[in-house]
């Protein structure tokens, strides 16, 4: 039918009826045929992919870890990662890790030895750029670092 509608030939159906014919076939078409849903890995696969490398930071806490060594310990590509941490904990690996590392700061801190300097704790935790360490620091802790290095350990 649609190839009679569409051939030139065809002079004798007015357009506007040859629109209308149209549109219903395509709508039939349309109501037939129902999308496969997107493959996206499901709530379960995410979480366990979460709680991996969540379990690895807990058995790593003096230790900067990576993205790299959390796709690694996972098993699942950065994207994937990515999309689990965004989806189940609503941030991103790299924001998880520096909270992760700025929570190890604090803890040395806490417990450091006389004579051990922030930039020298924050280096042991990656943190190089020490303006944007302090920043973040007192952003996530409200004081800082220098404070919480003499206020609660000495």
């Amino acid at each position: 039918m649609l190839a009679r509608l569409l051939s030139m030939k065809n002079k004798t159906t007015p357009p506007r009826l040859q629109q209308d014919i149209v549109m219903m076939a395509l709508l039939e078409v349309l109501k037939e045929e129902t999308p496969q849903p997107a493959k996206t890995q499901s709530y379960y696969h995410r979480k366990k992919v979460v709680d991996c490398a969540r379990q690895f930071l807990d058995h790593h806490l003096d230790e900067p870890v990576t993205v790299t060594q959390l796709c690694e310990v996972t098993n699942v590509s950065r994207r994937t990662l990515q999309y689990s941490f965004e989806s189940i904990l609503g941030i991103s690996p790299i924001q998880y890790l520096r909270i992760s590392r700025l929570n190890g700061v604090r803890r040395s801190l806490v417990q450091a030895e006389k004579g051990q300097s922030v930039s020298d704790i924050a280096a042991q935790w990656g943190f190089w750029h020490l303006s944007q360490f302090a920043k973040d620091y007192k952003q996530l802790f409200g004081e800082t670092p220098s404070k919480t290095l003499t206020g609660l350990s000495g």
